[in-house]
């Protein structure tokens, strides 16, 4: 989990050691990433999704799922926007937004455990 409580602090240079952490685990096994953003950020540059977007092409980042816990509808509509383009981009990634933690929790937890059973890019090895 990955919590954000500035516009800033989504930027891409802001992701290094976070990104770095998600291709060393995911080395092992899928994985699935949620970000809590709170509520005073009330916007996402367009920067952040192409960002993400890149990421999730490597097939080498198994990224099973992305929950975005938020209540601004902002950031809700940028989500849905970025879960279109995994979609469009025929990743095997599946993103959702959230306006509970505990539901998100959930709904990564199953993203993950279906991954891992899965043959090919996303799931087991």
């Amino acid at each position: 989990m990955v919590r954000y409580d500035t516009p800033e602090a989504l930027s891409p240079a802001a992701q290094g050691d976070l990104v770095a952490a998600l291709r060393k685990t995911s080395l092992l096994q899928p994985l699935g990433i949620m970000f809590v953003v709170s509520p005073s950020v009330q916007w996402v540059s367009h920067e952040v999704p192409s960002y993400w977007t890149e990421l999730t092409k490597d097939r080498t980042m198994r990224i099973a799922a992305i929950a975005v816990v938020t209540t601004n509808p902002a950031v809700v509509v940028a989500t849905r926007g970025f879960s279109t383009s995994q979609i469009l981009g025929n990743t095997s990634v599946t993103v959702r937004p959230f306006s509970d933690e505990t539901e998100a929790v959930a709904w990564v937890t199953a993203a993950v455990v279906a991954a891992r059973s899965q043959p090919g890019p996303g799931g087991a090895r």
